[in-house]
């Protein structure tokens, strides 16, 4: 009798590992967080590796972002979480270890690339906005929601935008550190006709994001647009002070 049970529970420990390493992939990016723009299509492979395609839809139709392959993150693992390293081509394109679970996400070793006319498809506010240029993230290690730490950068490359006078205005680098509230950014400018610096914060428990700094025009006839900006500040920029509920986004 004791053989018998010491069988079955042996067969029952062997099915479940068949159906652990058999596992579809779609069950693996079922719990995935996506902007309601976007969706994963075309899965295909297990939990512990496959592809999908990522993809928009938007004013003019559906249209794809990113072919992305992935495989289990053993880090992530070893931390007694599930995570993934992805790689994607095409609009979106690069590479990160990704792991999310219940109060946490997890970002590690990322490098991603995408046009800034993709904010749209991030925040509804900035679908009107008329982004251009070229937005880079690059971190080493960063986790968001409970025990927030780490942090990255930001670069958003011959930064334009739809009403401003010139295109484009600039190239400019955000530092960002998560912390327990939400995160803290810096922002200053690599080179271009708008400068740009200042911090702020993204406060979780209020949804809002600060910024507080200066903003001046160099060469170009751009009073017309400062203006609505702020108060008059030192040698002709103007002083910020924002506070916007992230929903407006």
């Amino acid at each position: 009798m004791k053989a018998a049970f010491r069988y079955g529970l042996a067969g029952a420990g062997g099915y479940l590992l068949f159906l652990a390493a058999t596992a579809p992939a779609r069950l693996a990016v079922s719990s995935i967080p996506l902007p309601p723009s976007m969706a994963l299509t075309a899965v295909h492979g297990s939990v512990w590796s496959g592809r999908a395609v990522l993809t928009a839809t938007g004013g003019q139709g559906t249209s794809t972002l990113s072919h992305l392959k992935f495989h289990v993150w053993p880090g992530a693992l070893l931390h007694g979480h599930w995570g993934y390293i992805v790689q994607g081509r095409g609009v979106l394109a690069g590479h990160a270890s990704v792991a999310v679970g219940a109060r946490h996400v997890e970002l590690a070793q990322a490098a991603l690339r995408m046009p800034a006319a993709m904010l749209g498809l991030l925040a509804t506010g900035l679908r009107d906005a008329g982004a251009t240029g070229e937005i880079v993230l690059r971190d080493r290690d960063w986790v968001g929601g409970r025990g927030a730490r780490g942090g990255g950068v930001v670069i958003w490359r011959h930064a334009g935008l739809a009403s401003a006078p010139v295109d484009p205005l600039g190239s400019y680098r955000l530092s960002f550190r998560m912390t327990p509230a939400g995160a803290a950014y810096t922002i200053h400018t690599i080179g271009g006709k708008l400068a740009v610096s200042g911090r702020g914060h993204y406060r979780q428990a209020g949804g809002t994001l600060s910024f507080t700094g200066l903003i001046a025009g160099h060469g170009l006839r751009l009073q017309g647009f400062l203006g609505a900006f702020g108060s008059a500040g030192p040698g002709g920029a103007r002083q910020v002070h924002l506070r916007l509920p992230v929903a407006a986004l």
